[in-house]
């Protein structure tokens, strides 16, 4: 009996993608929930992130649905500030928002669409961040720099570190564009992807 390989090979990387645990979803343009990994499904059945009444996907608060639907159509536009990925925040109850990484990706059987993969995971965990340390070693970043890094790997906003460092906001978006710079990066889902592949500890 023949095997089709490419039909194998996709059955596999469906389970894979079941056992990580980020979510992972697939949409088209309209929002419309395509495929949903394990932890995806159990997210949108709770509720409290992510939803998906009539199959569309809703984030917890009407104003990150308007900042999603901008990222995709940015992305759909190629637009040249949205660079090759978006970072959307999703907030939830009494705990540090998720973050959402989407990007394009070219949908099975629907060419001339839109499709889009959206990534959504914890911020990372105290004990799972990079070292200011480290940081500061492997890309010269000042203190200041480090520490503003560090709080993008928790998932905090330019406001949010601002309060936190007691700082204005102008100050922390001078420092993300340092980090971006010496990073060699130029979006924050760039930086973020890099960062938190680094080893962790003090």
């Amino acid at each position: 009996m023949a095997i089709d390989e490419d039909l194998l090979g996709r059955e596999l990387q469906r389970q894979w993608l079941d056992e990580i645990p980020q979510a992972v979803l697939l949409l088209d343009g309209q929002r419309r929930v395509l495929w949903a990994n394990r932890r995806a499904r159990v997210m949108v059945a709770e509720g409290e992130v992510l939803s998906a009444p009539q199959g569309i996907l809703q984030p917890g608060s009407a104003r990150q649905g308007t900042a999603l639907e901008a990222s995709m159509q940015e992305l759909a536009a190629g637009r040249d500030d949205a660079g090759d990925s978006r970072i959307v925040r999703l907030p939830r109850a009494g705990a540090s928002p998720m973050l959402g990484f989407l990007s394009l990706v070219r949908l099975e059987g629907l060419p001339a669409e839109p499709g889009f993969r959206l990534v959504v995971c914890e911020p990372a965990a105290a004990d799972a961040l990079p070292a200011s340390r480290l940081l500061m070693r492997c890309f010269g970043f000042s203190p200041a720099e480090a520490r503003v890094a560090v709080g993008l790997c928790e998932g905090l906003d330019a406001k949010r570190l601002a309060r936190r460092e007691g700082n204005s906001v102008n100050t922390i978006r001078s420092q993300v564009r340092g980090v971006l710079e010496k990073t060699r990066t130029t979006r924050q889902a760039d930086l973020l992807r890099l960062l938190l592949s680094l080893p962790v500890g003090h």
